[in-house]
């Protein structure tokens, strides 16, 4: 690249070549002449050292959030460990009551009912039949609160009869009951079960 010094008013001789600027020349020295479409920008500088910044910070936050979830050491943040609900204990079984018996029986003839029942809290006061033919019985107690014992569960088996006068479909409803204490108060439960038998006359 051919360079030539420039001064106020002087004319070129080479008009072929392209304009030519002086940069940076120091007072003792000649001036550097560079071609006008090579000229520095600050601007475009400017933008450079932007864009290394933006780069750099990018790298820099990068590096960190991913230091944050590997954690130290390369060893990985624990999740916090759900709270347990509290265990809440069953609420006792209700009484119940079945019944096991023929479904067929003749006039005269006694009919045996076995009945199995079971509580899962309370005092056993006993039990009540209705045989559906007008006959009833029971031997039911009232509970007396507060007591001196304390309510469990219970269960038991036990057979009761009766013998139907006249033929017929007789629906016969037994009972088991119990109670429990609450504070002074005896409060009764009853359960029942229905069973239906065909009375044949005798023979």
């Amino acid at each position: 690249m051919s360079t030539r010094e420039s001064t106020v008013g002087a004319t070129s001789t080479r008009s072929a070549q392209p304009d030519l600027v002086v940069i940076g020349a120091a007072p003792s020295e000649a001036p550097q002449v560079l071609p006008a479409d090579r000229e520095p920008s600050a601007r475009r500088r400017a933008v450079a050292i932007v864009l290394v910044l933006a780069v750099v910070g990018v790298a820099a936050v990068a590096a960190a959030v991913g230091g944050m979830l590997a954690g130290d050491g390369g060893s990985t943040v624990a999740a916090p460990r759900a709270q347990q609900p509290a265990e809440v204990p069953a609420p006792p079984a209700p009484l119940e009551v079945g019944v096991t018996a023929p479904a067929t029986a003749t006039v005269g003839e006694p009919v045996e009912f076995t009945v199995t029942w079971s509580d899962g809290t309370g005092f056993f006061s006993g039990t009540s039949e209705e045989w559906g033919d007008g006959v009833g019985t029971s031997s039911v107690q009232e509970g007396t609160c507060p007591s001196t014992q304390a309510p469990g569960a219970l269960s038991d088996t036990y057979g009761v009869t009766h013998t139907f006068t006249s033929p017929g479909t007789y629906t016969v409803t037994l009972g088991v009951h119990s109670w429990t204490c609450s504070g002074a108060t005896a409060v009764q439960e009853q359960a029942t079960v229905v069973h239906t038998v065909e009375v044949a006359a005798a023979r």
